[in-house]
């Protein structure tokens, strides 16, 4: 009977373990998701920064040609 008992202890303890070291995959894995989450949501706020100085220096010289056409118009 105690070799019973030592022999469940034993294996008890093994699927402890092993469930304490998927547990630490899954917070490895978690991390590195909010990680790549953080980059992402980075990346995408550059993106949009760099879309906005676009559309600006877009609307600058679209104003300078105008601007240049009804000089034209004047000549």
């Amino acid at each position: 009977m105690e070799h019973s008992i030592d022999e469940f202890l034993d294996k008890f303890n093994d699927a402890m373990h092993s469930i304490d070291n998927v547990a630490e995959e899954v917070n490895g894995g978690a991390e590195q998701i909010a990680a790549a989450s953080q980059d992402l949501a980075e990346g995408a706020e550059d993106q949009s920064a760099s879309v906005q100085e676009l559309s600006a220096t877009i609307t600058e010289m679209s104003d300078k040609i105008n601007e240049t056409a009804g000089y034209m118009k004047e000549i």
